[in-house]
């Protein structure tokens, strides 16, 4: 029996985070797309159904823990799986986006091989 396709949401300002992401997680199973902009992330979301959102901290229209509260607040879309991963590492970050309702966080630039395995463990939820 063939595992169901996971939609993953990409949401990076920089070019080169959004194509390693997408490099190390697209796969058979999972479908990823990438955008850079928390406006882009809502037209994302409104058009597909995403499973997991990977979330950068700081884009160029807003912070991505308000993000991550306004989701928490939505009915259509509080379900949905939300990894930040930013270059804001100290433990009151960490702190701050589990407080937001994110479900998990790594500090940029972190290492892939632990950013596959945490994506892996959250979508088998």
């Amino acid at each position: 029996m063939e595992k169901p396709k996971h939609n993953i949401l990409v949401v990076d300002d920089e070019e080169n985070v959004r194509q390693l992401l997408l490099d190390v997680l697209a796969n058979e199973n999972r479908a990823v797309l990438c955008v850079a902009t928390v406006a882009e992330a809502r037209q994302a979301l409104d058009q597909n159904k995403i499973d997991l959102m990977i979330l950068d901290r700081m884009l160029p229209d807003g912070d991505g823990l308000d993000f991550c509260t306004e989701l928490r607040n939505s009915p259509r879309h509080s379900e949905v799986l939300i990894l930040i991963f930013s270059g804001r590492t100290e433990d009151t970050d960490r702190l701050m986006a589990i407080n937001c309702g994110a479900d998990a966080y790594i500090g940029k630039p972190g290492n892939m091989a632990a950013m596959e395995e945490r994506v892996t463990e959250l979508l088998a939820k």
